[in-house]
């Protein structure tokens, strides 16, 4: 219940948050009967998996084509919920067997951790004379800048983002 914020649009199911919130007991009972039966039979919804695809300008340039503009997906509010108490109880596990080099996503593990490592890694390699390369891929902004909304994400668009850089250069 507490990372359902107050003051965000419904989904396919038109449940607002807050009634849910001010709901009191009576909602909250009601609520825990649905996730536990759904839990208990194994079988989502399908109005759980629906989303409504809203544009969003960006505030960026004009406004007059697509990729001044961002989509955002509307979910149903029980289906975020029921997905908010899965990774409750799998985070543990997941954070227990991720990569080492894994830092998005992980407590207490920032990208700039990852950014200082690499330089440190660099310089180490540069005292030593060995070439060091290192690719890097923003894939939310070669996704962004490669939308089309014909045919869905251009990869050739995508690939040509991803560069190889000689951090040796820097």
């Amino acid at each position: 219940m507490n990372k359902i914020k107050a003051g965000k649009a419904p989904g396919v199911c038109s449940i607002c948050p807050e009634y849910i919130q001010h709901g009191g007991s009576d909602a909250l009972c009601t609520l825990h009967k649905i996730i536990t039966r759904v839990w208990e039979e194994e079988v989502v919804p399908e109005e759980w998996h629906q989303g409504i695809i809203v544009p969003v300008n960006k505030g960026k340039g004009s406004n007059l084509g697509y990729s001044s503009y961002r989509g955002i997906t509307l979910l149903c509010l029980l289906g975020k919920m029921f997905a908010h108490i899965i990774l409750a109880r799998i985070k543990p596990t997941l954070l227990s067997h991720r990569r080492p080099q894994q830092s998005r996503f992980t407590p207490g593990r920032s990208t700039c951790d990852s950014i200082a490592t690499l330089c440190n890694i660099v310089r180490r390699r540069q005292e030593f004379g060995h070439p060091t390369f290192a690719a890097f891929v923003d894939l939310r902004a070669a996704f962004d800048l490669f939308a089309d909304p014909h045919c869905g994400y251009s990869w050739q668009g995508l690939v040509s983002r991803i560069r190889l850089r000689d951090c040796l250069d820097s």
